[in-house]
């Protein structure tokens, strides 16, 4: 078994310590057990967008909340569950 690499972005290893992702991609159209658990890189991938995914990644670390959900442009229902 190889070794973990240390993350290169210390913001997505936090949230990657902390948070468990649910991603739900077209929510309008697939149903719940279509969600996947992903990670915060491959999250970066389905946003497409370097200030979204920081602003929302802070937005859940200031929260203290234990589940918080967002709907990104109608196409992405993103769910993270404190561990």
């Amino acid at each position: 078994m190889s070794k973990a690499l240390k993350s290169d972005k210390p913001l997505n290893a936090k949230i990657n310590k902390n948070f468990f992702i649910l991603v739900l991609e077209n929510p309008k159209e697939n149903d719940v057990k279509n969600t996947k658990i992903t990670s915060a890189n491959k999250l970066s991938e389905y946003l497409k967008d370097e200030e979204l995914k920081i602003r929302l990644f802070e937005e859940v670390l200031g929260n203290g909340k234990y589940k918080t959900t967002r709907l990104i442009r109608n196409r992405l229902k993103i769910i993270f569950y404190s561990k």
